[in-house]
C-alpha cells in the first residue's frame, strides 16, 4: 500500500499526470465537471491513507509514548477514508465504464470498509484493543484491493475521428454506444480501454475475496498477539468501570456460542498489564 499511494501521488496533479494515465476514454468524463470533483476527492483522500497507515502498525509507534501520535494519525484516517468513500461513489458511474460489475464492487468495498472503520472505532472506545486491531486490519486489507490501470487516452477530436458515430449535434462528444476491438495492442489506446471495462470488475471482485480471505488467514495466525491486547483491554476497561471487563467490546462471547473468557492469572504472566 506505501509503495502503491507513492507511485500515485502525482495523479494528485490531475491534467499533468492522471490525464495521460488512467484508462482510455475515462478521463473524458475527468476532465470537468462533476466527475471531476468525484475524482479529486477520492484521491487527495484515500492516496495518503496508504501512507498514513503503515505507522500505525509499527509496534514501536504503538507504546504509551507514542499514543498520542497513534490516536491523532487514526482520526485523520479515520476522516479521510469515509471522505474517500464518498469521492468514489459519486465517481464509480464513469470508472472504467462504469458497468454493473465495476459499480457493485464498488459499493461492496465502500459498505466494507465503511463498517470495518466504524467496528474499529466502537471497539477503541469501548477498550477493546484486539478487535480494534482486528477490524483496523481487516479494513486496510479491503482497500489493498483496489489497483489502477495505466494507458494513454485519445483525445476528443482523435476519437470524433475515429468513431463519427460518438459525434452529436454540434460537433460535441455524446455516449452513443460502439464497437470497439479490445486488445492490448500498442498504439492504440481506445482498445486497451475497451479491453479494461469488461475485466476491471470481476479483477477487483476476485482481489476483494483474496484480501477478504489473506487478512482472516493473517490474524488466525497471530492468537498470541490479539491474546495480548485482550490482556490489556481487560485492565482499561476494568479502570474505566465498564461492564463484562475483558470482553466489553464485540467479541465472539458477546456474539457466539464461546466459553467464557477467563481473566489470565498472575502466574500465567503479566505480558497484558499495561505499564
Amino acid at each position: 500500500m506505501l509503495t502503491f499511494s507513492l507511485l500515485r501521488l502525482p495523479y494528485l496533479r490531475l491534467d499533468a499526470v492522471l490525464s495521460r494515465s488512467i484508462a482510455p476514454g475515462d478521463w473524458f468524463y475527468y476532465r470537468a465537471g462533476w466527475y471531476r470533483y468525484a475524482i479529486s476527492i477520492h484521491l487527495f483522500a484515500i492516496l495518503p491513507v496508504g501512507i498514513l497507515m503503515i505507522p500505525q502498525f509499527i509496534p514501536h509507534l504503538r507504546s504509551k509514548k507514542f499514543i498520542p501520535y497513534h490516536k491523532f494519525n487514526g482520526w485523520i484516517i479515520w476522516c479521510l477514508v469515509c471522505v474517500g468513500n464518498i469521492g468514489a461513489l459519486m465517481v464509480m458511474r464513469r470508472a472504467f465504464g462504469g458497468g454493473v460489475d465495476s459499480q457493485s464492487i464498488v459499493v461492496t468495498l465502500v459498505f466494507m470498509t465503511q463498517f470495518g472503520i466504524w467496528m474499529a472505532y466502537y471497539n477503541i472506545k469501548r477498550h477493546q484493543i484486539d478487535q480494534h486491531r482486528a477490524w483496523m486490519l481487516r479494513t486496510m486489507f479491503y482497500l489493498g484491493a483496489i489497483d489502477t490501470n495505466w494507458s494513454a487516452p485519445k483525445s476528443p477530436l482523435e476519437i470524433a475521428t475515429l468513431y463519427p458515430a460518438c459525434v452529436g449535434v454540434g460537433g460535441n462528444i455524446t455516449d452513443n454506444l460502439v464497437a470497439v476491438n479490445a486488445h492490448f495492442k500498442f498504439g492504440n489506446p481506445q482498445g486497451i480501454g475497451a479491453a479494461f471495462k469488461p475485466t476491471f470488475g470481476m479483477g477487483l471482485w476476485l482481489c476483494t475475496f483474496l484480501h477478504t480471505i489473506a487478512v482472516e488467514i493473517y490474524l488466525a495466525l497471530t492468537p498470541v498477539e490479539a491474546e495480548r491486547l485482550r490482556r490489556i483491554s481487560y485492565h482499561k476497561q476494568l479502570a474505566a468501570g465498564l461492564p463484562n471487563p475483558g470482553s466489553a467490546g464485540t467479541t465472539i462471547q458477546g456474539w457466539g456460542d464461546a466459553e467464557e473468557w477467563k481473566v489470565p492469572s498472575l502466574k500465567a504472566g503479566r505480558e497484558g498489564v499495561p505499564r
